[in-house]
């Protein structure tokens, strides 16, 4: 079983300004380095996207709302 909890006001909020590239922070960071060509990129993009899909929709939509926040305000 998986849980999720919502992002708040923790490092999420400051890590773009931190990093101090929006971009960076929504790709993420290298978790796993894919050996081939295009085909098994996008098969692997694929794969995870479905698990994150698969999340609390609270999660994940917290998350980016919170990053787009912190992008948008001092």
């Amino acid at each position: 079983m998986d849980a999720g909890f919502a992002p708040d006001i923790g490092m999420i909020a400051y890590f773009p300004k931190i990093t101090a590239n929006s971009s960076f922070v929504k790709s993420g960071f290298v978790s796993k380095v894919v050996e081939g060509g295009r085909e098994e990129v996008v098969a692997a993009a694929l794969a995870l996207a479905q698990v994150i899909a698969e999340k609390t929709p609270i999660g994940v939509s917290g998350a980016k709302r919170l990053l787009n926040h912190a992008r948008d305000h001092t």
